[in-house]
């Protein structure tokens, strides 16, 4: 795949933005030297994989559609701030993740939905659905969702993090005998959930005791192996019907797991070797110096997983990620978008500014690919 970066100084609608802009305390600074009204605001950005972003921020326009009355599609623009990444290291760079750039949706005044909603556009509201088969998809709503009936968990206050207080874990019916301190949210801990990981992680003595449950509970005729030090099951039937199910006790809410959702099916093997993908948080690396529990995509996917921002709290329900999802408009009517929508929308980004086409959604800021800006 050929990558095009973008070149704010060929689009006729960028501007960079200085030091001195007051946008430029939000961002994720690499230098506190003295500013000069010349001087680009610049970020470094490290995400909880270890991978990182290093580059400056400049203004330009955002393409979006919105959804209409009959389920009609119109192209809307918006004027936004991002950053223009021209260093990125760790998994940033490999083949099989390199991607144009990261769509940030998380709380900080500098995500996409947060720049949205104060300009007035959008309601501060937004979900995904990841679908958990080998094809891949799903579909992503910024919007109130109307129509499910999901159960809700309040988002920890004061965070960078979409954060979540989790208070236990249960592998079938037997909760695992952990100190409740290992559960606790300060910091430098804590649990959060992050479509921009792939897999689980969890801290010590969470991790240990999960997968010591997991192989007690595994059924007969699984034989447990072990794959560069990760636990994998030698197994010939349905995991999802004979492996332990996992719940995840939130404030005032269960997440109920299918074995799917901590078991991948290794697809370089011809056999039926089934590898743990929640992994202790050695890992991966300490996010801000902190020791977090990230719940990635391996947890999320076949959920239809709800950010409700104006009552901070997060929802999720069980969903077939190939169907359609229904959402209010602004004549308070509700009406269904479709991953269809999403394959044949308008690019993120206008080609005036940039040839854009692959992006991953992280729950933080966003950036793209960028050429370093000339004076």
């Amino acid at each position: 795949m050929i990558l095009v970066p973008y070149d704010p100084q060929a689009s006729t609608t960028s501007s960079p933005i200085t030091c001195i802009d007051s946008i430029c305390e939000h961002s994720f600074k690499v230098s506190s030297n003295v500013c000069d009204t010349t001087q680009l605001c610049s970020y470094g950005f490290q995400y909880g994989d270890g991978s990182s972003t290093t580059g400056y921020l400049v203004s330009d326009t955002f393409i979006y559609n919105t959804i209409h009355p009959n389920n009609t599609l119109a192209n809307n623009e918006a004027r936004i701030v991002f950053g223009c990444g021209y260093s990125q290291s760790g998994n940033l760079l490999t083949a099989q993740n390199v991607v144009d750039g990261i769509i940030g949706f998380g709380q900080s005044k500098l995500s996409v939905i947060s720049q949205l909603y104060s300009q007035g556009l959008t309601p501060a509201a937004f979900a995904h659905c990841l679908q958990g088969s080998e094809q891949g998809g799903g579909i992503l709503v910024v919007g109130n969702i109307v129509g499910v009936k999901a159960v809700y968990t309040p988002i920890v206050s004061s965070q960078p993090h979409y954060n979540l207080n989790l208070r236990g874990i249960s592998v079938g019916s037997n909760q695992l005998i952990v100190d409740e301190s290992a559960y606790e949210t300060t910091n430098l801990q804590g649990t959060i959930i992050d479509s921009g990981t792939t897999l689980a992680y969890l801290i010590e003595p969470i991790y240990t005791s999960f997968i010591n449950a997991i192989i007690k509970g595994a059924p007969d005729g699984a034989h447990l192996l072990a794959e560069q030090g990760v636990p994998c099951f030698m197994y010939m039937g349905s995991v999802d019907d004979t492996f332990p199910m996992v719940t995840l006790h939130f404030e005032g809410a269960d997440m109920i797991l299918k074995a799917r959702h901590y078991l991948i099916r290794q697809a370089d093997v011809n056999t039926e070797l089934w590898c743990v993908g929640w992994h202790p948080i050695s890992y991966a690396a300490a996010v801000g110096g902190g020791l977090l529990t990230i719940l990635g995509d391996i947890v999320l996917k076949d959920q239809l997983i709800i950010y409700d921002l104006d009552n901070q709290q997060i929802g999720w329900v069980n969903y077939d990620c190939s169907s359609s999802i229904s959402v209010s408009t602004s004549n308070g009517k509700s009406e269904s978008v479709s991953p269809h929508y999403l394959r044949n929308s308008a690019p993120l980004l206008d080609a005036r500014i940039s040839l854009v086409s692959q992006f991953v959604m992280f729950l933080t800021n966003i950036y793209i690919l960028c050429m370093y800006y000339k004076d």
